[in-house]
């Protein structure tokens, strides 16, 4: 019966620690800010913080690349990603079409779905990569990429 009795609790166990959230890494005015970033803007952030409590801080006040907890990226994420860097775009639309499904966090979907774009764009598949700018912000209407999203789009047309 103990043996039972600690299996199940060793099993439970990720569990407990998956539903504390992720930890994300956002680095403003020098200070590193901890938490689970659930949203991004081209206005703001919203982290939800480790500690209790919600932060808003505008994209401005953010000096660097939001670092996402590993854990909660998909491998296929990783994948195009490194594809990407590397030049080998039709592989890494691929990665991120994987990427898209199942229990991708939501705030990543916007990171794949702009990658995907401008790899399309990168690939020369210009219809591709504005049918992909225009379903981001169809689907993601404040994108955080909004800024870049409409040059793009431009230069697509």
């Amino acid at each position: 019966m103990r043996t039972v009795l600690t299996a199940l609790v060793l099993a439970l166990c990720p569990l407990a620690a998956s539903a504390q959230g992720y930890v994300d890494t956002v680095m403003m005015s020098g200070k590193a800010v901890e938490g689970e970033v659930q949203k991004e803007t081209y206005k703001d952030v919203t982290i939800v913080l480790q500690g209790g409590g919600t932060l808003n801080p505008d994209l401005d006040q953010i000096t660097g690349e939001i670092v996402f907890d590993e854990q909660s990226i998909p491998p296929a994420m990783s994948n195009g990603k490194r594809n990407m860097a590397a030049g080998n775009y039709k592989a890494a639309i691929l990665n991120f079409e994987k990427a898209m499904g199942g229990g991708t966090r939501t705030v990543l979907k916007q990171h794949i779905l702009y990658n995907m774009a401008k790899c399309h764009q990168l690939d020369g598949d210009l219809k591709k990569a504005s049918e992909s700018f225009k379903k981001l912000l169809a689907d993601y209407p404040d994108s955080r990429f909004i800024r870049d999203i409409y040059p793009a789009m431009v230069e697509c047309a």
